[in-house]
């Protein structure tokens, strides 16, 4: 399974599962009920209203306010998946409800320009064999057109999704990007993570007035001590925990430190 580390504010990496061809269909299908709900309901209106016909002689008429109007109505299903990834942090109403994401491969949310490179090759991925569908609204079949739409938008897109290392379309591809699943691989307790055994009794109830970030660079420093044996650097870090969290113990240095670990990790993982 692909997974993308992403960076946290407790300067630990979390692990989230890439999102496959199915999750990408079902945000995109969703996606694509909404804009066909909204372009069906302006031109409703429009209709209802008398406003507009699809008379040749409409097309031909000489550009009226009514006309801007309309065509400005098709700006925000051009603009849907551009406006609202950049709004919603790399999310579209689909990827909300199928609870997936676009984030950059190094973990890092998008900027306006991979959002834009994703938008614009969407014309590849998503709208290539689409004219049928353009043909039929053009013509006023809208439910004809959005059939259309539905059964041959898309191939080229899941063709390149399913050869891509990380389950990437072209635009994602261009834009050094992918779409994850909100379902993590590893959690904060994963990267603390030391084995107790349900009979295990915390030796030092302090820890619970430790944070997560200042577990989380006790194991970072208790690793680089560790490997690079530096007994000075684990003397510096024991007496630092003992002054944060008040604790008086005569352990030696290691023993006390991956205690604390165990500690925090039985007491916050078994709750």
């Amino acid at each position: 399974m692909n997974t993308i580390s992403i960076p946290t504010t407790q300067n630990i990496e979390l692990e989230y599962p890439v999102a496959g061809v199915q999750e990408r269909l079902l945000s995109g299908f969703i996606d694509a009920v909404v804009l066909g709900a909204y372009i069906l309901g302006f031109h409703y209106i429009f209709q209802r209203l008398a406003i507009i016909d699809y008379s040749q002689e409409f097309w031909e008429d000489e550009l009226d306010s009514w006309q801007v109007l309309y065509y400005l109505c098709w700006l925000p299903a051009m603009f849907y998946s551009l406006i609202a990834e950049s709004v919603f942090r790399g999310q579209t109403l689909g990827k909300l409800l199928t609870r997936t994401r676009t984030i950059h491969l190094n973990g890092n949310m998008p900027d306006t320009a991979s959002y834009f490179l994703r938008w614009l090759f969407k014309l590849i991925d998503v709208w290539f064999f689409t004219g049928f569908s353009a043909f039929a609204v053009y013509t006023g079949n809208f439910a004809l057109g959005f059939a259309l739409f539905v059964i041959f938008s898309g191939w080229i897109g899941i063709l390149v999704i399913t050869i891509a290392k990380n389950n990437q379309r072209l635009g994602d591809l261009v834009a050094g990007t992918t779409v994850i699943k909100l379902k993590l691989v590893t959690t904060f307790l994963d990267t603390i993570y030391v084995e107790t055994s349900d009979a295990y009794k915390v030796v030092f109830p302090e820890i619970r007035s430790l944070s997560d970030r200042d577990v989380s660079i006790l194991k970072t420093v208790l690793d680089v001590g560790l490997k690079n044996k530096n007994p000075v650097l684990l003397n510096k870090l024991a007496n630092k925990v003992k002054d944060v969290a008040g604790i008086e113990s005569k352990m030696p240095n290691q023993q006390f430190l991956e205690t604390i670990l165990a500690d925090y990790n039985h007491f916050f993982g078994k709750k």
